[in-house]
């Protein structure tokens, strides 16, 4: 009968010895794998996407002219606000990139290297959004997201879901406009141009001058 308790009380502290040490490294490892993911949303944003620099407020007349000059190659411009949008009926405030020229939105942080999903739909209104994003609202392809853009809410479908764009906090969201829909932000802002443009160069080192010493941001001119 001894040895039957030994035996057992042996079996049972394997057992709870064998738990504490599957939580222990449960709670050591839960925040390293964190840290690592964040570290690789934090480098991915540059080293799997063609972007050399951010610069604020180009003017439109800057953006037409610019590219080819000062060792650019090519570059993507954004009107950027921080706004409410709706999703699956949920309001949430997001970040929201919104450009007219998708030309080369190859070069940014939403390209085929950082695609995690993408829709084998065309949808007339597609919006690109981050993984971030649809893990705060459990969103996914095919979702409709509703966008206030000079004072009209635009409804949009998600057709692509990238890896968190780590730019800015929380990650943020893409959206085609209109040539009518900048015309109508640039109006309401008083501005003429865009908040920012992001930037691939020919010339790294001649790129960087013109952007620390002579590049002026002309659009916040009113």
């Amino acid at each position: 009968m001894a040895g039957y308790w030994i035996r057992h009380r042996f079996q049972y502290s394997l057992i709870i010895c064998a738990a504490l040490a599957f939580v222990t490294a449960f709670l050591f490892v839960t925040p390293y794998i964190m840290q690592r993911a964040s570290r690789y949303n934090s480098q991915s944003v540059y080293k799997n996407s063609e972007m050399d620099f951010i610069a604020p407020e180009p003017s439109f007349d800057q953006v037409s002219d610019i590219p080819g000059t000062h060792g650019i190659d090519k570059i993507f411009p954004f009107f950027l606000t921080k706004t409410q949008v709706e999703v699956n009926g949920d309001q949430r405030s997001t970040t929201v990139l919104l450009s007219d020229q998708l030309d080369n939105v190859d070069i940014t942080m939403y390209n085929p290297d950082r695609l995690i999903e993408e829709s084998s739909t065309e949808y007339d209104n597609p919006v690109f959004v981050d993984w971030a994003f649809c893990h705060d609202t459990s969103s996914g392809i095919g979702d409709k997201i509703t966008i206030t853009i000079g004072g009209e809410s635009i409804d949009y479908t998600i057709s692509a879901i990238y890896e968190t764009n780590s730019v800015y906090d929380n990650g943020a969201i893409l959206a085609p406009i209109s040539e009518e829909q900048k015309n109508l932000i640039s109006e309401q802002s008083n501005h003429t141009g865009y908040s920012g443009m992001y930037l691939t160069a020919e010339n790294y080192d001649e790129c960087k001058k013109y952007l620390t010493e002579e590049y002026r941001p002309l659009g916040r001119l009113k």
